[in-house]
């Protein structure tokens, strides 16, 4: 069976489960881990996300990372400068405004929506995913999927498989290649 096709089994069996309530802002966060790899083949069956999420009784709210930092550089009155010197971008300016973008749609959607985060991998370079996760979680009304390319060993996540990674207490849902078919 394909990646997809399991993390689909494991996503719609985990959002079918009846939630618990006052969790914290950290617990309703998901981390939906795939292959970096297969970035295009996910994005294009995004839809059964949605169709898996509006048969749970949910409501299902996308957030698409993957071009806020070029839209936003676009509206940088100093980004003529950054092209010539990229050390000088002001990483917290950037950071707050998503984080500000993020926060209006996680108070626009309900208590039994899924906001998921799509194109975290965009931010590699620019911002720590973590920050952002964290600056936004008090936010969370349902709950939030990251759609997370990467790995996520022991309680590390780690984007693209590169760095150092960080501990995070949401809940991972990954391949389990051992479900029997």
């Amino acid at each position: 069976m394909a990646e997809f096709d399991l993390l689909l089994r494991a996503y719609s069996s985990h959002v079918h489960t009846p939630w618990r309530e006052n969790l914290s802002g950290a617990e309703k966060v998901w981390f939906l881990v795939y292959n970096p790899a297969s970035e295009r083949r996910f994005r294009k069956r995004m839809p059964e996300l949605a169709l898996a999420t509006q048969e749970s009784q949910h409501g299902w709210v996308p957030v698409d990372l993957t071009s806020k930092f070029p839209e936003w550089l676009t509206t940088w009155r100093h980004r003529e400068g950054c092209f010539r010197r990229p050390e000088g971008l002001p990483e917290q300016l950037f950071h707050k405004t998503l984080c500000d973008g993020l926060i209006i749609e996680l108070l626009k959607a309900r208590d039994g929506d899924v906001v998921a985060l799509m194109g975290a991998g965009s931010l590699y370079g620019v911002l720590r995913l973590s920050s952002v996760v964290k600056a936004i979680e008090g936010e969370i009304k349902g709950r939030l999927l990251v759609c997370f390319p990467g790995v996520r060993e022991a309680n590390t996540y780690k984007l693209f498989d590169t760095g150092d990674g960080w501990n995070y207490l949401g809940i991972p849902i990954v391949v389990n290649r051992e479900i029997n078919l």
